[in-house]
């Protein structure tokens, strides 16, 4: 390694899969020829000499029982147990816990931003407050604040091992992410607005379209969450009981919100009124819309994945 320069080693090292005998020093230059080549770079290690190596790595792993002191204060993870198999564990669960901080974010900037845009397009068509104070602590609270609990305990994929690593510039949200929050959030905040409008246009007193308008929010709200369950594969993929708290607090929030609405006490405090059947049926059928939009780009999204596999 002494007489390669940086060009040199990178291309060695990319056609090498084992670098024996060489120096702490070297296996330090190993690491940054490898990250200046693009790639995530993990060291392990659990010598005093290994310090360097694993602080410079994406992620360092030393040894909990052979290793030295220096080298688990230098590295990221440490391994009580000295087996490298706990590495292949600790990977997938912890993709799995990211994919479930990444699902929930995406279901709440969606929702919530959502809802900002519709109330803020209702002041500027001089139309009445499309939600009261009240009503937007209710969404945020009892509806969409227990389904963004349960969509947390979303199990693994199955294919979090199979996954190349995240680029580094990826934050919570990836651009897929980004675009279908923007996406679905534009066209909730339309669908709300809209009905609302059509409510007061056909002579519905306020509180009348303004609970249609909530109760539309809520269902949209409910089968946004079903949609956030998967980045890329179909629902149809998931098993519907996988995840049985997402599904129980779900089903539960829409017959609390019913409940709110038809019990007199409550609809007083909330300014709710009840809604006929066919009323639910159209905020079911609207709120479906959104799932079914998420469902159409990850379909596109697949097929030119596959398109673009093909023509490589």
């Amino acid at each position: 390694m002494a007489g390669l320069d940086d060009h040199m080693l990178t291309a060695r090292l990319e056609q090498a899969s084992v670098a024996a005998r060489v120096s702490p020093v070297e296996k330090l230059r190993i690491v940054h020829a490898l990250q200046a080549a693009g790639k995530v770079v993990a060291v392990t290690g659990d010598g005093v000499n290994d310090a360097p190596a694993l602080k410079a790595a994406a992620i360092g792993v030393a040894m909990g029982k052979s290793g030295t002191d220096v080298a688990r204060e230098a590295a990221d993870v440490v391994l009580t147990d000295d087996n490298f198999v706990t590495i292949v564990h600790a990977v997938e669960e912890g993709r799995v816990t990211f994919a479930a901080i990444r699902k929930t974010t995406f279901f709440l900037l969606s929702t919530g931003a959502a809802a900002l845009v519709a109330v803020t397009l209702s002041v500027f068509a001089g139309t009445p407050l499309l939600f009261l104070p009240v009503q937007m602590l209710w969404m945020n609270v009892v509806t969409n604040g227990v389904q963004d609990i349960a969509l947390a305990f979303e199990p693994a994929e199955g294919d979090e091992l199979s996954r190349p690593p995240r680029p580094p510039s990826d934050g919570i949200l990836s651009r897929t992410l980004w675009f279908r929050a923007g996406i679905t959030g534009a066209w909730m905040a339309l669908a709300v607005i809209l009905g609302f409008i059509v409510e007061l246009h056909n002579g519905y007193p306020e509180i009348h379209a303004r609970t249609l308008a909530l109760t539309m929010f809520v269902m949209l709200s409910f089968f946004q969450v079903f949609s956030s369950r998967a980045e890329n594969k179909s629902l149809c993929q998931l098993r519907l009981l996988a995840n049985k708290p997402l599904l129980y607090t779900s089903l539960a929030a829409l017959a609390l919100h019913w409940a709110v609405m038809t019990w007199p006490v409550t609809a007083g405090l909330l300014e709710l009124t009840p809604l006929n059947a066919w009323e639910w049926l159209l905020c079911a059928a609207v709120g479906s819309t959104v799932l079914i939009i998420v469902e159409a780009e990850k379909a596109v999204r697949r097929w030119a994945h596959r398109n673009d596999a093909t023509a490589a």
